[in-house]
């Protein structure tokens, strides 16, 4: 999140804290073939959303 905001990057709440790992949890576990593998499938891409979430929120955090 320091690099991103080092960067320059701005932080678009809605879009970046429930859209984008929406969209990443279903791209994952649907299309990607993530219920194929079961539990484990569904904990991989919901840690992998989780993940997607904490970034943006502090890159966000670091905002104010």
């Amino acid at each position: 999140a320091k690099a991103k905001r080092a960067r320059g990057l701005q932080t678009r709440p809605v879009l970046q804290l429930v859209l984008y790992p929406t969209w990443i949890f279903v791209k994952n576990y649907i299309l990607k073939g993530g219920i194929l593998d079961g539990y484990r499938g569904l904990l991989l891409c919901l840690f992998n959303s989780q993940y997607r979430f904490l970034k943006y929120w502090w890159l966000w955090k670091l905002k104010e």
